[in-house]
């Protein structure tokens, strides 16, 4: 094992922040909420049996006000055990280490992220391919319905740290959790695809030809307006953006990661100036939503490219509509690159039907 010896300290609402020194741990990485599912020998992810409920990145936040929504972590539905019909399921830390930070205020629904905790890990992100500088995986737990730890207290794998519940700006029991690197002066948001990229061959898999596309549904010679849906399996975790390509030249990309990194104060605004000429539309499965309402007009934003080209249920996959303006009238087609948190690149050629 290697030794390594981290001696930075930041400070971050109020926590400490000391980089643990020592041996970097071999230890696996364990689920944070029990799925019941996962034990299945002939387990495949799918609409109605998912191993997320929340992706990482934009998704349509429904409610009484759809919206576009920038989410920085995966969901963990909790209602999957019948042995906590409340949905309350214990919570477990994904590695050993350190609670680096708890919230727990006497009103925990006045904060956005409910009762909380941060844990700072043992192992680095450049153990799961990220780069050296990253440091040591952090990891969050928001909308906890209950807190069973204290800051700076020692904790190992699959330690319960609470349960989780609907603390906060929710109003579904769920644990959502964050995953987390140091740059420094604050905590940045990563996909955790990232950390659990090393599970069960099947859970999560990496973007392919044959699980992730893209193709121009609808094209405006006129305007100069194309919108590109892309769409891939459930399973398809990693997915961090899209690069489009004109053929002039000039690329033009979009990066989820990069947004939490860089643009974190206008995160939520993607289907509108977040990208230059290039609006982010996400379909409504990637919040979890049920299959019976995927088409309903009333519950998608107006002017959203999903109500007017609605997606067949049996489409019921992940997937986002990306409308591209400004498309030179000499392009004949658009080269799409899917790209993903582990390395992945797929280029799809999408012509522009006249």
């Amino acid at each position: 094992m290697k030794l390594k010896t981290l001696l930075m300290a930041f400070t971050f609402f109020g926590a400490s922040l000391t980089l643990v020194s020592g041996v970097e741990a071999k230890e696996s990485v364990q689920w944070p909420v029990r799925n019941p599912l996962l034990k299945k020998k002939d387990f495949v992810p799918s609409f109605k049996a998912r191993i997320v409920s929340g992706v990482y990145g934009p998704r349509l936040k429904w409610g009484a006000t759809p919206r576009y929504d920038h989410h920085e972590g995966w969901d963990f539905y909790a209602f999957y055990d019948a042995a906590y019909p409340r949905g309350h399921h214990p919570v477990h830390a994904v590695l050993s280490g350190k609670v680096f930070q708890v919230i727990n205020p006497p009103n925990p629904d006045r904060i956005e992220t409910g009762r909380k905790i941060v844990v700072q890990h043992k192992v680095s992100w450049s153990k799961f391919g990220a780069p050296k500088s990253w440091g040591p995986v952090f990891s969050g737990y928001n909308h906890m319905n209950s807190i069973a730890v204290t800051q700076g207290q020692a904790i190992s794998a699959g330690d319960v740290l609470g349960k989780a519940g609907k603390t906060g700006y929710t109003r579904t029991v769920h644990l959502h959790f964050n995953c987390y690197r140091h740059d420094g002066k604050r905590l940045v948001n990563v996909n955790p695809a990232r950390l659990f990229s090393k599970m069960k061959k099947g859970w999560m898999q990496k973007l392919s030809s044959k699980n992730a596309g893209a193709r121009v549904i609808s094209y405006d010679k006129s305007s100069g307006r194309a919108i590109v849906r892309v769409q891939m399996a459930n399973n398809c975790l990693s997915f961090d953006g899209v690069t489009v390509s004109l053929g002039s030249g000039k690329d033009r990309h979009i990066s989820f990661e990069g947004v939490s990194a860089v643009l974190r104060d206008k995160r939520d605004t993607g289907n509108k100036d977040l990208f230059p000429k290039l609006r982010l539309y996400p379909l409504r499965f990637n919040g979890g939503e049920a299959a019976n309402r995927l088409n309903d007009p009333k519950r998608l934003p107006s002017g959203w490219p999903a109500r007017s080209l609605p997606v067949a249920e049996k489409q019921a996959l992940l997937g986002w509509d990306i409308v591209v303006d400004d498309v030179p009238e000499a392009c004949k087609a658009l080269t799409v690159t899917l790209r993903g948190v582990l390395g992945e690149k797929i280029k799809k050629k999408c012509p522009l039907k006249r």
